[in-house]
C-alpha cells in the first residue's frame, strides 16, 4: 500500500497534476459563468476551482439544479447539483469543451422552465 501510495505521488509530481486540476477547473468555471450569464440564470460558483459546487440562485429545493443536472445527464455529462465536484488527471481541455457544449443546452433548458 505504501508504495502505491508513493508511486500516486510521484506521477501527480511529475505530470503536474495540481496546476492541471485548478487550470479544467478553472476552464469549466469561466465557461459556465458565461453561460449562465448569456442564458439569464443566476448560479454562484464555491470551492477551489478544482472541487466546483455550481449552485443556482433561489433555488432552495435545489430543483433547478437537479433539472439542469438531469439536461446534461441526458448528453453523457455527468454532474452534481449541490456537492462538489472532482476533476482529475484524466478530463483534458476538449472534455470540458465537450461538458461545456451539453451544459449550454442544459442553461436553456432551466432558463426555458423558468419563463414558464
Amino acid at each position: 500500500a505504501m508504495a502505491a501510495a508513493i508511486a500516486t505521488l510521484d506521477v501527480l509530481e511529475s505530470s503536474n497534476a495540481i496546476r492541471h486540476f485548478e487550470q479544467m477547473g478553472q476552464r469549466l468555471r469561466d465557461g459556465l459563468q458565461r453561460q449562465a450569464d448569456r442564458h439569464g440564470v443566476k448560479i454562484s460558483q464555491t470551492g477551489p476551482a478544482q472541487l466546483p459546487l455550481v449552485l443556482f440562485a433561489d433555488d432552495p429545493d435545489y430543483s433547478r439544479g437537479a433539472r439542469f443536472m438531469a439536461e446534461a445527464l441526458k448528453h453523457g455529462v455527468y454532474l452534481h447539483h449541490r456537492h462538489n465536484m472532482f476533476l482529475s488527471l484524466a478530463h483534458t481541455a476538449r472534455d470540458i469543451d465537450h461538458a461545456l457544449q451539453v451544459t449550454d443546452r442544459a442553461f436553456e433548458t432551466v432558463a426555458n422552465a423558468a419563463a414558464h
